[in-house]
């Protein structure tokens, strides 16, 4: 299956879509958000795939990268190449503000 224009994707854990799937009210906190173009997926190999530019926001920071493949079946993603991340310290909590005094 092949996508050439614009392509969206929301990646999560296995344990935050369980948690999502017995609260739907609650959103995953580790999720990550890709966009990107030019998507070819394999069914039989469970792999999506593309050269295209990449753009992605995780809860701690954003990236850019050029090419991208997801391995659906092992829940991996990796960065082909010119990868530029952006960190972010995360956020601290009450509670953990707390226990820090």
């Amino acid at each position: 299956m092949a996508c050439s224009g614009e392509v969206q994707i929301d990646l999560e854990s296995r344990a935050d879509a369980e948690r999502a799937a017995k609260s739907p009210g609650i959103k995953p906190e580790q999720k990550v958000h890709v966009e990107t173009r030019g998507v070819v997926f394999n069914r039989a190999t469970g792999l999506a795939r593309t050269d295209q530019p990449v753009k992605f926001v995780f809860p701690n920071g954003t990236g850019e990268a050029v090419g991208i493949e997801y391995h659906s079946e092992e829940g991996t993603v990796r960065l082909l190449r010119d990868v530029q991340l952006s960190l972010k310290p995360p956020k601290i909590t009450a509670l953990e503000k707390k226990r820090r005094m």
